[in-house]
This record gives C-alpha cells, structure tokens and sequence, in this order.
C-alpha cells in the first residue's frame, strides 16, 4: 500500500463491519491502518483493547450497539474506557430495546 502514488486517494478510505465484520474493523484499525474511521454495527468486543492499543487509531470510530445486546455489555464498557484514555475520536450510539443483530429484517420483531 505504500508504494502508491502520493495523489492517490488512498487515504480516503475507512471501514463498516456488521458483527463479525465489526470484529476485524476493530483490530484493523487497532493496527493504526491509515483509515478515515470505522463503523462497527453490532460487532462485539473484546476485554484486550489497551490505551496503547487504543493510541494506534488514526481514524474516528462509530459503533452502533444494540442495548440489550447482553454478550457485549461488559466487554463493551471497557472498550470504551481504552477509546476515551486514548483521547480517541469516537461515537457509540446505543438503541433501547435492541439485541444483537438489529439490522436483519428477520429480528426487527424483538425490537422496540
């Protein structure tokens, strides 16, 4: 990637990940990938986000998170504790009544 051309866009880039796909955008980003930023809609995280880790994101981050997405809760509180050490530039917008998986069609039902 580095060997592209200087006005190439390539710095114009970011990532979206649903579930697992939010997963791999987390510790892509966590790499200091030079991405724009990382959307995360109900991804799941994990308890091993350092502040150094966290320090490494170049990008802003938004992570759409059901709320009662139960798996994710705890680990989630603690994700966000590393972004706000690291001063990083991130949203979490949390939806009442939404479990994991909020965006299928299929699991509307269970939403408010």
């Amino acid at each position: 990637m580095s060997s592209r051309p200087a006005d190439s866009r390539f710095g114009e880039v970011a990532s979206v990940g649903y579930c697992f796909g939010g997963v791999v955008g987390i510790e892509l980003v966590e790499t200091g990938a030079p991405l724009l930023g990382l959307i995360s809609v109900h991804g799941a995280f994990h308890d091993w986000l350092t502040t150094e880790g966290a320090k490494n994101i170049k990008g802003r981050v938004l992570i759409l998170h059901g709320a009662e997405d139960t798996p994710a809760l705890s680990t989630r509180d603690h994700f966000v504790s590393q972004l706000r050490a690291a001063k990083v530039n991130f949203e979490l917008n949390l939806y009442s009544g939404a479990g994991h998986g909020f965006t299928n069609p299929q699991t509307l039902g269970s939403a408010r």
